[in-house]
């Protein structure tokens, strides 16, 4: 008897209890204070960030473009003689392990998702006490944009994927525009150092967007000449029509007279 007569009175009194905090100050009393969001690439102009990548290349955020592999330092940038991750080798990565000072990290940025490295140029960088991560390229690009804002001592060796997919962002699309002209090159490793340094300098001039801007006039005006034609060829058929149904008209006419006449 004692406990069911309890009972009910623990039960009300945790009812009692409100669970529920509002708190529109911080720790200190005072109201919150708004943050400002500011791009990295305003404020640390010096440095090396990158914007977008595609299976051609990569765009940096100061707007040069760089074709194929490439290997980022944070001031510095190189083309990589590696078309894809089962070509990195011990003789490819030696670079990184001669500099000075040495490098924190190193990120590897194998292209696809399912591409593989071959194992003796891991071991290479493990016998050099060199530490490195592998990564896919999209992947390793935000890492390297991270430790390079961070100030790490930090290098990037990128091979551009094959396969896309992140979704296609302005930067990433304006790359893809400017490269539009190299789809007739089956591999852009086929190109010498001089040909490389030419398209390099026709995209980073602009020459590529006008002539993409010189394409759109023209298609826009094709565009405006074939609707042009549509037009008239609906008001030929149009007129075509009423003239059949005006000599239609006509001929039962002419034929009511006749009839009327006999």
């Amino acid at each position: 008897m004692v406990v069911q007569k309890a009972r009910p009175l623990i039960i009300r009194n945790i009812q009692k209890i409100s669970c529920v905090s509002k708190r529109h100050h911080n720790f200190d009393g005072e109201a919150v204070a708004k943050s400002n969001l500011a791009m990295i690439a305003q404020e640390d102009k010096n440095h090396t960030y990158i914007q977008a990548y595609s299976s051609y290349g990569f765009r940096l955020v100061s707007g040069f473009s760089i074709l194929g592999s490439c290997a980022i330092f944070p001031r510095a940038i190189l083309h990589w003689n590696v078309k894809s991750a089962d070509k990195i080798t011990p003789e490819s990565l030696s670079l990184f392990t001669l500099l000075e000072p040495k490098l924190d990290i190193l990120v590897i940025g194998k292209g696809d998702w399912n591409a593989s490295v071959d194992y003796n140029a891991i071991k290479f960088l493990r016998t050099h006490k060199l530490n490195f991560e592998i990564l896919p390229t999209e992947q390793a690009c935000s890492t390297f944009n991270f430790l390079n804002a961070e100030r790490r001592v930090v290098a990037a060796a990128l091979i551009p994927p094959k396969v896309l997919t992140s979704p296609v962002d302005e930067a990433h699309q304006k790359l893809m525009l400017d490269l539009a002209e190299l789809d007739q090159i089956q591999s852009i490793e086929d190109l010498h150092d001089a040909e490389m340094a030419e398209v390099v300098k026709q995209i980073n001039s602009g020459e590529f967007a006008r002539k993409r801007a010189k394409l759109d006039e023209v298609k826009s005006k094709l565009r405006e000449q074939n609707e042009l034609n549509e037009d008239t060829k609906k008001d030929s058929s149009a007129f075509a029509f009423k003239g059949s149904a005006l000599c239609h008209g006509v001929s039962r006419l002419v034929l009511s007279n006749a009839s009327f006449s006999r």
